[in-house]
């Protein structure tokens, strides 16, 4: 009895069958075999939408009733909008109140928060939201969760310190309903110096830092199940000095660490960590509500990067209590309605150096990082070892964006006398890479086309970066490319952006809203992806 091969099964199955594989490369691969497949792929919005969904590194989000083909349009609109960014302004507001902001945008439920105060996107118009008394450290609007933490003493008390962890609802402020434990106590010692901003969230998954006075105390970084209320991990970073942590993936927390030098300002000896979070039998002392740190025991990291060391006249800059050196895309958070990234694409991290008169954006590929974790990396890998390849450093680009979509960044820039911006954003991002550079080539439209290449440039792995501020010569190949363009606008001081928003602030002055716009139609395919139809 003769084999079955693919090309005797019903279209259905194949489909099926392909939709089930792991790499979307694959996909792509099959679709090449032969006409039949061909077609068959051309005609598959399911398919289309995997390869979407699998090159972008996102995922469909909340209930199982699902519009295909228009989760595969709006995800094409949002890729194309950033090809070619064209910014239309739809709100500006005088800001007289607005001092220094620290900004935080949720781009799907179009909020906008300036400091501790939310607003409409559309209308900039103030949001209330539930309870005000207690000092709010992370939110997650599509849970409707709010984590709000109030400590039991002031700081200048050498007590053993008490710190309550609310978990409330945003729209209500009372406890939320799935939180097993409302408040979260946990005890601490010695005295606690502050608590760092924002907390991380990640579906079921919070990560706060305890910061203590003690100049040679290092910080504590704890990792809850807050639906639970269990503790899941309490990591101590070997290194004493600044600390920060972001999602790489649902199972592992990267920490940026520095030691202390003798002066309170300035930091050396910058280190990343790989933690696995992946949740472990739970000890008496890790159930909550009420959790004692010193009790719990400390998790080691799976892997640590080494940077070289760096030159005695160019510490590291501390920055201020609320300002962060380490970014990431969120992870399990809606980007665009229904879509979210399920891991961080490519990490940003902000160095100072110099009393600041030199910054530097350094670039880490989040696919690099996880390749390590998959091959079972372990122990400590050297600059050489892991540095080049994964990292593209960047000097004299904007230091504002706290927040980027995905694996882009933006920087704008204008002095106040020019009327006229500079619109730049960068993509470290492989595929999305590829599909800016075949975009040109796929314009028929000769005076568009050549727009677009002048725009779009490819900085390639043969074009390295190379920073002196090392014992050592550091160089770094990461590939990226760079659009860039004119963009008449209003000075502002800070900028934000995510999903299809771009938001700026001049203090004192006016917030402006814009949104990307695309005219390109979204059933034009453009590189890997094929004209959508019906399954």
């Amino acid at each position: 009895m003769g084999g079955t091969s693919l090309q005797d099964l019903a279209a259905e199955l194949v489909i099926r069958i392909l939709y089930f594989c792991d790499d979307y490369r694959s996909i792509v691969w099959f679709s090449a075999v032969s006409r039949r497949y061909s077609c068959l792929f051309k005609n598959s919005v399911a398919l289309q939408l995997k390869i979407e969904l699998d090159s972008n590194e996102m995922e469909i989000t909340g209930d199982s009733t699902h519009n295909y083909p228009d989760l595969l349009q709006r995800l094409r609109r949002y890729r194309d909008a950033w090809i070619d960014p064209k910014p239309s302004k739809i709100k500006h507001k005088s800001a007289p109140k607005i001092f220094y902001p620290h900004l935080q945008l949720i781009p799907n439920e179009g909020m906008l928060r300036v400091n501790s105060e939310w607003h409409y996107l559309d209308t900039l118009e103030p949001l209330s939201v539930g309870s005000t008394d207690i000092e709010e450290y992370a939110f997650d609007k599509e849970q409707d969760l709010s984590v709000r933490i109030h400590t039991n003493s002031s700081f200048n008390s050498d007590r053993i310190r008490t710190i309550h962890i609310h978990l409330q609802s945003i729209a209500s402020g009372s406890p939320h309903p799935l939180a097993q434990h409302a408040v979260l106590k946990v005890t601490v010692e010695p005295r606690l110096l502050f608590i760092a901003q924002p907390c991380q969230l990640m579906r079921n998954i919070l990560v706060v830092i305890f910061n203590y006075s003690r100049s040679r105390l290092p910080p504590d970084i704890v990792v809850w199940d807050w639906q639970s209320g269990n503790l899941l991990y309490r990591i101590v970073p070997p290194v004493v000095g600044h600390c920060e942590a972001a999602f790489l993936d649902e199972s592992h927390l990267v920490v940026f660490a520095t030691d202390r030098t003798e002066y309170y300002d300035q930091q050396r000896s910058p280190t990343l960590l790989i933690y696995s979070i992946t949740p472990p039998p739970w000890s008496p002392d890790q159930t909550g509500p009420n959790f004692r740190l010193k009790a719990i025991p400390t998790h080691t990291p799976s892997l640590r990067l080494e940077f070289p060391e760096i030159l005695e006249s160019a510490l590291i800059f501390k920055p201020d209590v609320q300002s962060r050196l380490l970014h990431s895309n969120s992870i399990g958070q809606q980007i665009l309605s229904q879509l979210a990234y399920t891991s961080a694409i490519t990490l940003r991290l902000h160095l100072s150096m110099y009393q600041g008169k030199r910054k530097f954006v350094i670039f880490i590929g989040g696919s690099k990082l996880r390749e390590y974790v998959r091959q079972g990396r372990s122990g400590t890998m050297q600059w050489d070892e892991w540095g080049e390849g994964a990292t593209r450093w960047l000097e004299n680009v904007s230091y504002d964006a706290s927040s980027t979509p995905g694996p882009r960044y933006l920087d704008i820039s204008r002095s106040k006398s020019s009327r006229v911006a500079t619109l730049s954003v960068f993509n470290f991002h492989m595929p999305s890479m590829r599909r800016q550079l075949s975009q040109i080539s796929l314009e028929t439209n000769a005076y568009k086309q050549a727009r677009l290449a002048t725009r779009i440039k490819l900085i390639d792995s043969d074009n390295p970066s190379i920073v002196d501020i090392f014992k050592r010569q550091i160089v770094s190949r990461l590939p990226y490319t760079v659009v860039t363009k004119g963009w008449d606008t209003p000075f502002c001081s800070s900028w934000v952006a995510d999903g299809e928003y771009i938001v700026g602030v001049e203090p004192r002055l006016y917030i402006s809203v814009y949104k990307l716009y695309n005219q390109a139609d979204a059933n034009v395919s453009h590189g890997a992806s094929i004209p959508s139809g019906n399954d």
